[in-house]
């Protein structure tokens, strides 16, 4: 018998021997997706139902259109001083609550965004007859859970197993990236991703894989992305463990190693207890996985009565990549602000080691670019005790009174934002300290830029100050990275359907120089990572040498190219082969198109979503001899012959009448 129906057809005799009970079932608004939670118990010698260990235990299984999306996978928590894995018993569950919200943000995928979901809990009580909740919302694009365990608990407790799995068809594909064990630079969520891997195939690193993975299953016809939301001081960032037997890849917490040894790796906390969403979205279409915003909509808006009128999103010129020098030069870094302000660039970063400039000082520096009109961002080393990169200013935002009067201090300055690296955990202590960041900053008016860091979950509702994380092998890895050249044209198609989906991603692109190991890449390809690539940051990472001799149609485009948009709709694409992705800006749509394909490829592109009236398009790609090209047409209809060379790319710009 199939899965399928050991999960919804029982045997008579076992209804009545008590050994299975399922919940109702909660759907979609849109009646698509079905979520099931059922109770298991042990079978007797030949039943008809799966059996995982002793003693009654809690599954779910998600479905759209009748398919099996998640099979019926492990729920539970087993804590110090309790247990809510064996031996559960259904006690209650809630009338279906129907949510609908609208609310604007200042930047992300979407400036306005309408949320619709059904909500209902489900509530189960141990052996020690404590009560665990579990919270469920079924969106049109996916559903998310989470554990809350209400009692007002006064002594610390501490979660040692987190039981939840994700049981995904073995016969699918895979789109997947390492979570690395411990370093001096690691983990930072900077290892590749893989290329439509088996499912069930263990990590090439002990700790596991990283949030998001993305997943192609049922003979092609569903996508599949899990991920995290709603992460707050009471937990630590989870991944996905490597023990994935069966297709079940289960929630692991940090490695002990992390942050130098210091710390817990388990989360512990004292009274009511919700801990984060885990969120599943799936489509038949990769768009959906796309454009959701299900995990900016997981988390908490921002406070209320909070002023966020001076939060600004922008254009950054940055002196590191073309350098890659560790002392920090004033004569030098005027030049990146003189580029900003020729540019019309909001912002330009000052990177590490600013606290030791040669010829001139950082507030000489903000002085200046003050008189410009470019703001500045400058570096900070997270650590503290957590880790031993020696780059300055450090040890000044671990201690939040040292962090305060720091932040106070830069203000005054006239500084507007901060980039802060090396984070290199997610143990909960870490995550405190993140949130601890951001809620200090925005206390302050600083912009916010993590970098060294874990991946976004949502964070940038609560905190809009937050414009940007890394948590991707970006830019700067063609100044370090030998294998880089052949794997980026693959790896910028994978991450617009897996990293990016989920946060703001500070790739740092549009490097034209040939740099220590030279980009395969075609220019045309790395303009377009413009639009592809969602920053509010947008960090051009190449010189002003290389950007003013560029033609004077490029140079317009790097002047007008926003750094955020109000729309976003993937036009095509495969994840490892290429991407067309279009994003508007008031009646103005960008086009970005990537090849990640050693060979000419040519794409139809359906523009029948712009309101054209004779309008009129230009495009910017490959010429055969390496250069740029530079067409204008009308749009006459609704396809549009998209030709990418070798690893090539193309710039679409359409005005929408």
């Amino acid at each position: 018998m199939n899965r399928k129906k050991r999960w919804f057809i029982i045997p008579l005799n076992l209804l009545i021997a008590g050994l299975c009970y399922t919940q109702e079932a909660l759907t979609s608004p849109d009646n698509q997706l079905t979520f099931h939670i059922a109770l298991l118990e042990k079978p007797e010698a030949g039943a008809n139902i799966a059996s995982y260990a002793d003693g009654s235990h809690l599954y779910y299984s998600l479905s759209s259109n009748g398919r099996d999306i998640i099979d019926h996978s492990p729920l539970g928590l087993t804590l110090n001083y309790t247990d809510f894995f064996n031996d559960l018993q259904f006690k209650s569950n809630s009338q279906v609550e129907l949510n609908k919200d609208s609310y604007n943000v200042i930047h992300g995928k979407h400036t306005k965004i309408n949320s619709i979901y059904n909500e209902r809990d489900y509530e189960f009580i141990n052996s020690d007859n404590q009560l665990l909740i579990i919270k469920v919302r079924a969106y049109n694009e996916g559903i998310a859970f989470r554990y809350i365990l209400p009692d007002n608990y006064t002594k610390k407790r501490r979660l040692l197993v987190e039981h939840t799995g994700f049981r995904i068809p073995t016969e699918g594909k895979a789109w997947m990236a390492p979570y690395s064990g411990p370093t001096k630079w690691k983990p930072a969520y900077e290892l590749y991703y893989t290329n439509g891997s088996k499912v069930a195939q263990p990590a090439p690193e002990k700790p596991g894989w990283v949030f998001p993975a993305l997943f192609q299953v049922n003979n092609e016809k569903d996508w599949v992305l899990i991920h995290e939301a709603g992460l707050e001081r009471n937990y630590p960032g989870t991944h996905l463990g490597n023990d994935c037997l069966d297709g079940i890849y289960r929630i692991a917490f940090p490695d002990p190693g992390e942050a130098l040894g210091m710390y817990r790796a388990i989360p512990s906390f004292t009274g009511p207890w919700e801990m984060p969403w885990r969120v599943i979205v799936t489509s038949k279409t990769l768009s959906k996985i796309i454009e959701n915003n299900m995990v900016l909509d997981l988390n908490k808006p921002v406070r209320p009565l909070q002023d966020i009128s001076w939060i600004k999103p922008g254009r950054v010129s940055w002196e590191w990549w073309s350098t890659q020098v560790r002392e920090r030069d004033f004569n030098l870094n005027k030049t990146f602000i003189d580029l900003a302000s020729d540019m019309g660039w909001e912002y330009c970063l000052i990177d590490a080691n600013w606290n030791e400039m040669k010829d001139g000082t950082i507030n000489q520096l903000i002085q200046y670019a003050t008189n410009k009109g470019v703001g500045i961002f400058l570096w900070y080393n997270s650590g503290g005790p957590h880790n031993y990169v020696s780059e300055q200013p450090r040890g000044r935002l671990h201690d939040p009174r040292v962090r305060k009067e720091e932040f106070t201090r830069i203000k005054s300055w006239g500084v507007k934002g901060i980039k802060i690296d090396f984070f290199n955990s997610d143990k909960q202590v870490i995550i405190e300290q993140y949130l601890d960041i951001l809620e200090d900053a925005l206390d302050h008016e600083l912009l916010v830029n993590f970098h060294g860091c874990t991946v976004p979950r949502g964070w940038s509702r609560t905190y809009p100050n937050l414009l940007s994380m890394e948590a991707v092998k970006g830019e700067e890895t063609y100044g370090f990275g030998a294998e880089f050249p052949e794997k980026a044209p693959s790896y910028n198609t994978i991450i617009p359907f897996t990293r990016n989906t989920v946060g703001s991603m500070d790739y740092t692109p549009v490097g034209f120089t040939k740099h220590t190991f030279p980009h395969l890449t075609t220019n045309a390809h790395e303009l377009a990572l413009t639009i592809v690539f969602q920053s509010a940051l947008l960090h051009f990472a190449d010189s002003p040498e290389a950007y003013s001799k560029q033609p004077k149609e490029i140079i317009q485009f790097l002047k007008d190219i926003p750094a955020q948009f109000d729309e976003v709709k993937l036009i095509d694409g495969y994840p490892g082969a290429y991407v067309a992705i279009a994003r508007r800006k008031g009646n103005k749509w960008y086009i970005g198109v990537i090849s990640g394909q050693s060979k000419p490829i040519e794409l139809q592109l359906d523009l029948s979503f712009i309101k054209t009236n004779n309008t009129k398009l230009m495009e910017i790609s490959d010429a055969k001899d390496g250069q740029f090209s530079f067409k204008q047409n009308n749009i006459k209809q609704q396809l549009h012959t998209c030709t990418l060379q070798p690893y090539g790319g193309s710039v679409i710009i359409i005005n929408e009448q």
